[in-house]
C-alpha cells in the first residue's frame, strides 16, 4: 500500500460544491456552517448532478496524523486546533494503521465517566 497523500470529508464535498455552484444539500439541524443555506432537513445529502470531477478535485491535499502511543488529550487538542472530526493513525513506520473519530474520543469520555 502507498502512502496516503489527502483526505476527503463531508465539508470538503460539500465547499467542492459551493465553489462549482452544483446543488448540494445536507441534514445537519445540530450545527451550523457556511453552507447551511443550501441545507434541506427532509432530503439529506443530495447531489443533484454528476460530474467528472476526481478525489485529486475534493480532497484536503494533507493529512493530521497521530501515533499510536499519542495520549488521548493530546488527540482531542489536536482534533480542536485544527477543526476537524477524524485523525489518521500511523505506526512507528509512518504505515496508516487506523483513524479516530471524535465520536471514539466522546465514547471513550463516556466509558471512562462510567468507571
Amino acid at each position: 500500500m502507498g502512502h496516503p497523500i489527502g483526505v476527503i470529508s463531508q465539508t470538503d464535498l460539500v465547499e467542492h460544491d459551493l465553489t462549482t455552484e452544483r446543488e448540494l444539500t445536507v441534514e445537519a439541524p445540530f450545527y451550523r456552517r457556511p453552507y447551511d443555506d443550501v441545507l434541506h432537513p427532509s432530503r439529506g445529502f443530495q447531489i443533484d448532478e454528476v460530474s467528472a470531477d476526481t478525489v485529486q478535485d475534493v480532497m484536503t491535499p494533507f493529512l493530521v496524523t497521530v501515533e499510536e502511543t499519542t495520549p488521548i488529550r493530546e488527540l482531542a487538542a489536536r482534533m480542536a486546533k485544527f477543526g476537524i472530526h477524524r485523525l489518521i493513525v500511523v505506526d512507528d513506520d509512518q504505515q496508516v494503521s487506523g483513524i479516530v473519530t471524535s465520536m471514539d474520543v466522546l465514547r471513550w469520555v463516556a466509558e471512562e465517566a462510567e468507571e
